[in-house]
Order: C-alpha cells, then structure tokens, then sequence
C-alpha cells in the first residue's frame, strides 16, 4: 500500500535538508535492490522509508534484514530508541515492536460514515482486504547469500 510518493529531488535533497538523514543501500551481487532512508540522531533512529525491487527483496527477506541491521547499529552506537515508522504493524510485532498508539482525527460530512467507521473495524478491515489492500502473500525460501548493507551520507 502506497502512502505517498516523493518526487527525484526529495529522496535527492533529503540528506542535504535534514540532520542526520542518510540512506542505507542494500546490494545483491553488485545491484543495488534496496534502499533505507534513515534520520540519526544520538537519541534515536527514524526509519522513514523502505524501498525494494519486490521479487529479489523478498528472495533476500531485506525487509527483516534492514530491522536486523537498523538494531544491530543502534545497539553498537547506544542509541536508545529505533522508531520503526508507520505501516505492516503486524510483521513489526512479529519481529519484536511495541506500538505507541497514535491518531487520526477526522470528520465526515456524513455522521452515518464516522459511526461505521468506529463502530465495525473488523468489517472495515475485511472490506480492505477484499480490495487488495494487506496482500496474503507466501513467504519466499530464503537463500544462502546475505545482500551487503552499505551506509551512505
């Protein structure tokens, strides 16, 4: 599910823009298959976005390998807090994340729309998936060769 999209000069400018914004490019051999673009600061660690060529980054797992990877850092550097972003809430949790509950306060021009809303989350959720929105998908047999993370500024 897309949030967002970012134009060229964004991803190209963030690090300029941002203290301690800096990218971590994930290789498979020699092809760049993966990028994490991360703010690092000595209290904490964002992890903004995650992108990936979707077939090699899921025979590669790089998803769970930029968690390992983003931890393992913050470990060696005593940063104290890695803030996972928003998003596949429930992979989080499998791999060990607490969430802070956050929230989004809106209102409809139909009272009927927010009462369904708040009232049957399930329901909402099961409409979502029938639309295609949290794909079932079968997890890939992982391989022997680990991809290279590179950190770069």
């Amino acid at each position: 599910m897309a949030f967002g999209v970012h134009n060229r000069l964004f991803l190209e400018t963030i690090c300029d823009r941002v203290p301690g914004a800096e990218y971590t490019l994930y290789f498979v051999q020699q092809e760049l298959v993966a990028f994490n673009l991360l703010v690092i600061t000595e209290g904490a660690m964002v992890d903004k976005y995650f992108c990936m060529d979707y077939t090699l980054g899921r025979k590669y797992n790089l998803y769970f390998l930029s968690w390992l990877e983003n931890v393992r850092y913050c470990a060696e550097h005593h940063i104290p807090l890695y803030h996972a972003g928003q998003g596949a809430e429930d992979t989080k949790a499998h791999l060990g994340a607490t969430s802070i509950p956050g929230f989004i306060l809106f209102k409809h021009r139909r009272p009927v729309v927010d009462r369904i809303l708040v009232e049957q989350p399930a329901a909402i959720a099961k409409i979502l998936r029938y639309l295609g929105f949290w794909p079932v998908v079968p997890p890939l047999p992982a391989s022997d060769v680990l991809p290279q993370g590179e950190r770069v500024r």
